[in-house]
């Protein structure tokens, strides 16, 4: 498993020789503008799918629920 800080240009193109050379079919959204945004899809040769995108950040939002399910005031 691999794992990056963050998203580069030069990391995006290291996944997609990666993927090519795995003998895996793969597309991206076009996000090569900025990186952290751009996800992939890939397939093998079986048929099955996967998503890859990059990992929520603590900068991220995210609702915090409370006990009662709805969202808290909290962040």
């Amino acid at each position: 498993m691999a794992s990056f800080a963050h998203a580069t240009p030069e990391r995006c193109a290291q996944l997609g020789r990666a993927l090519t050379a795995a003998g895996l079919t793969w597309s991206d959204n076009g996000r090569q503008d900025d990186p952290q945004y751009l996800d992939y899809t890939v397939t093998d040769p079986h048929g099955r799918t996967w998503q890859i995108s990059r990992p929520p950040t603590s900068r991220s939002p995210r609702p915090v629920r409370g006990r009662s399910g709805r969202p808290d005031a909290r962040h």
